[in-house]
């Protein structure tokens, strides 16, 4: 019997026995688990948001509050904050607090592996063939770690997943419930700016299930999925609206696209540069789809071309389209091996026979053993792998001046914002931090000009009342306030060089 994203003749005679049985996926899981870990400091100190993340989640664990206006700089203080990520921060607040940075390198690992997992058993109780699934999940987990970061985007991945593969089994006939990405809705919008992306997927369904209506009307089935899709599109569109800021949840998510000196000047929303290695899982995904085009219905051709320009546009959609794709090109996949005659016949039967046991597995145990016993040996570890970087952020520089900080209104680098939020707030306020949206395109503008050291640089410090000067001792602003007689130089190492009013 072949095998494709149709066959529905799957044996679960094991039951709950299964889960104990290790299955292929456990060890897709174990390899993009380990890996993760062994990234270490990387995924807490790639990126500056972090320190933000975990202050404002503890804001929320202490409080019960969701904060709604900014407090945390000396630039925009009293503008408005459109809460979307406060369930992740509040998370990543908790993990902190009970395990320390270790404990969010251990969920960020869980993160990146659990929708592979997921994916993995998905594909194979659907009939792909376990080569396609496990070769497809590797691929596609090898293209997210260009993303791969303690931040709550990490969220959103696992919310993609089941997002498609819910879609994926209505358009199928495999299940209906569907309905329960209208809950998922509400907790996505709560968790993660990102939720846009679930609105835009089960849109592009949706419109993909209107055409093949047209091509099939006297297909009452279709008809009734299209339907079904219609009502889903609606009520996850009403739930992503159920959070703290409303209806500004979604506008506000929307609106940031229109930034363009924004988005044009943050690397993760670049262009792919496919002389970076990190980008060549995402070429092979490519590479894939153009072959397999010709095998592909209505919905499947909205989807793979639309993530396809997303993914190109902007480095940080490589991963979504990776969770997108990966189905879609496992049914043609499956579709083109099973009406392919292999010329060792007995392997064939093997590779059958191992394919119908993993169908009846569930696994998961030995995924979950692996991740209890990594949290273990790290917790029981001096130190912490996870720890924010000494040589990138100004850890050191802000230890020698301890409880006493040479001021409250620092210019410091962009990515600093959110250490100096986590270390030293309320004792110092930020100038900017990733937040752009809140701090806007001009003062984004006034910063990069100057800690570039152009002239304007001190009608900038008296517009924001600077009181001292926290950057990197390369950039052209260290040299020019090394040569002012205005500023004095108090602290440096090779991360940071501190000055402050020559008159202080």
């Amino acid at each position: 019997m072949s095998t494709t994203l149709t066959d529905t003749s799957i044996d679960t005679r094991l039951g709950w026995r299964g889960f104990f049985v290790p299955s292929l996926a456990d060890l897709l899981y174990l390899v993009i688990f380990v890996f993760t870990i062994i990234l270490g400091s990387s995924l807490t100190s790639s990126d500056g948001d972090l320190g933000r993340h975990l202050l404002l989640g503890g804001i929320v664990l202490d409080t019960g509050s969701i904060p709604q206006v900014d407090v945390f700089s000396f630039t925009v203080t009293g503008t408005e904050i459109i809460p979307h990520w406060w369930l992740a921060q509040a998370a990543f607040a908790g993990v902190e607090r009970w395990l320390g940075f270790d404990g969010i390198g251990l969920l960020t690992a869980v993160l990146a592996a659990l929708p592979w997992f997921v994916m993995y058993r998905w594909l194979v109780t659907r009939g792909t063939p376990v080569a396609i699934a496990g070769g497809l999940g590797l691929l596609g987990s090898a293209a997210t770690v260009i993303h791969l970061q303690s931040r709550p985007h990490m969220f959103t991945w696992v919310f993609v997943m089941i997002c498609v593969l819910l879609l994926e089994d209505l358009r199928t006939g495999h299940r209906r419930q569907v309905w329960i990405l209208i809950p998922l809705a509400v907790l996505w919008a709560n968790t993660h700016a990102g939720f846009t992306i679930g609105v835009l997927i089960v849109g592009t369904y949706f419109v993909g299930s209107l055409l093949q209506s047209g091509l099939s009307k006297s297909n009452p089935t279709q008809q009734g999925v299209t339907q079904h899709l219609g009502m889903v599109l609606v009520g996850v569109t009403a739930g992503a609206m159920i959070t703290p800021g409303g209806v500004a949840t979604i506008t506000n998510a929307f609106s940031y696209l229109g930034l363009d000196f924004l988005i044009d000047t943050t690397v993760e929303y670049q262009s792919p540069d496919f002389h970076n290695p990190l980008v060549w899982p995402f070429l092979g995904l490519l590479l894939v789809s153009v072959l397999l085009a010709h095998r592909w219905n209505a919905t499947h051709v909205l989807l793979v071309v639309s993530w396809t320009a997303s993914a190109l546009y902007s480095s940080r959609n490589i991963p979504i389209y990776a969770i997108v794709v990966t189905p879609v090109l496992a049914a043609s996949l499956a579709s083109r091996a099973a009406n392919t005659t292999m010329p060792n016949g007995r392997l064939k039967v093997r590779l059958q026979r191992y394919a119908k046991i993993e169908r009846r597995v569930i696994g998961g145990f030995l995924a979950l053993i692996i991740t209890l016993s990594a949290g273990f040996l790290l917790l029981g570890t001096p130190g912490s792998a996870f720890e924010l970087d000494r040589t990138v952020f100004p850890s050191d520089a802000m230890e020698e001046y301890g409880e006493h900080p040479p001021g409250e209104r620092p210019f410091h680098m962009f990515n600093w914002g959110g250490y100096l939020e986590y270390c030293c707030h309320p004792e110092v306020l930020v100038f900017i931090d990733g937040q752009t949206d809140i701090y806007g395109e001009e003062l984004s503008k006034e910063y990069l000009a100057t800690v570039n050291g152009e002239p304007d640089w001190r009608r900038v410090f008296a517009k924001h009342g600077v009181d001292w000067v926290l950057i990197e001792p390369d950039v052209g602003l260290a040299q020019v306030l090394a040569e002012s007689n205005e500023w004095t130089e108090t602290y440096r190492d090779e991360t940071a060089v501190v000055y402050v009013p020559a008159s202080a």
